[in-house]
């Protein structure tokens, strides 16, 4: 930023995650992360199904959905398909699993193709979805509160040299990790 000097300009950063944080929380009537605590009685899930959708789409973006949605449901959330592009029918009904991004280009004859991929970590973070350890890199699971990029390597080449943590108990013998990090890498993380 020209005519500010360094000072000025964490200023004016910090003062814009703020003011865009407020925005998002009074935009916004979910909660930021989907898990009740368990001293409100409730451990289980907020049933919300989070989508996003992008490419050939009227209005892509992150969709919130009551209920499992299809494809069909996620496009139609976006506004529709854009030029007259048509879905292939076998593809309308297929559900979708949270945390699913869903991008949408064009192919031959008008056809949308469709690659249904997850949703990035750092959105799935910020979105109060869990990561799965078994697939974030180093420099994303080190953005889970209270992992630095130091233990979020060692996790990383662990799972390399071991294999895939079938249970939460396989990351112990990681250096670094102990009750505490554990508890931690549940409340933001999964094996699946």
């Amino acid at each position: 930023m020209k005519g500010f000097d360094k000072d000025q300009q964490v200023v004016v950063i910090v003062l814009g995650v703020v003011f865009l944080s407020l925005f998002l929380l009074r935009t916004y009537s979910f909660p930021i992360w989907p898990f009740q605590s368990k001293q409100q009685g409730q451990c289980e899930p907020c049933k919300r199904i989070i989508i996003e959708v992008t490419g050939k789409v009227k209005h892509p973006g992150v969709y919130i959905f009551k209920e499992t949605p299809s494809i069909e449901d996620a496009i139609y959330a976006a506004g529709g398909l854009l030029n007259g592009l048509c879905l292939v029918p076998d593809l309308k009904h297929q559900v979708l699993k949270n945390g699913s991004h869903v991008l949408i280009t064009e192919g031959e004859y008008a056809k949308a193709v469709l690659k249904i991929l997850n949703i990035s970590p750092r959105k799935r973070l910020i979105l109060g979805l869990p990561v799965n350890i078994n697939y974030v890199s180093p420099e994303d699971l080190a953005l889970v509160p209270g992992i630095n990029l130091g233990l979020a390597r060692r996790i990383v080449t662990y799972r390399e040299r071991h294999g895939s943590f079938k249970t939460w108990e396989d990351l112990l013998p990681v250096k670094g990790i102990g009750p505490k990090n554990l508890k931690r890498l549940k409340l933001y993380s999964s094996l699946d």
